[in-house]
């Protein structure tokens, strides 16, 4: 390869970009993930306050300006994100909590996006946020899981009298 295609390619490479389309819970929700217990599970991966979101569009690697115009076309609503009532296996391999309330903003992302990058998978969207992955091939055993994973309940707290 000469220099002069070399240079190109990296040019091309770098107007390109991996990219996904997400929301970050606030900073109260962050405190309340990041209290909980993260016991040590042969194979499992926890995830940390900085990996936090709630995907709306996976696009993988695309052209950055073709991405930024998509992104400019995204009109949606202000939305209120439930995270809950319980932590669930999202997969057998990802231990998460699930997320609704974000099912318009999605299509939303979705529509504005929706020519760019990988194709959508064809399935409803299930929003959740990954607290934890397994490594390699193995499975998230629920049992091995302490209870406050099992039963999170985030927001502010009451009490009564």
């Amino acid at each position: 390869m000469t220099d002069s295609a070399r240079s190109g390619a990296n040019d091309r490479a770098e107007d390109r970009a991996r990219l996904f389309v997400a929301v970050t819970p606030p900073e109260w929700v962050l405190d309340v993930l990041g209290g909980l217990e993260r016991p040590h599970i042969s194979g499992v991966r926890w995830t940390d306050r900085t990996q936090w979101h709630i995907t709306l569009r996976f696009l993988g690697s695309v052209e950055l300006d073709e991405a930024v115009t998509a992104f400019d076309g995204i009109v949606a609503a202000p939305a209120e994100a439930v995270l809950g009532p319980a932590v669930e296996r999202f997969t057998p391999t990802v231990l998460a909590v699930p997320v609704a309330g974000l099912e318009e903003m999605a299509a939303a992302v979705v529509a504005a996006t929706g020519h760019v990058g990988k194709p959508e998978a064809p399935r409803p969207f299930r929003g959740h946020l990954t607290l934890a992955r397994a490594r390699g091939r193995r499975r998230i055993d629920r049992r091995l899981v302490p209870d406050p994973y099992l039963s999170l309940r985030a927001g502010p707290s009451s009490t009564s009298s």
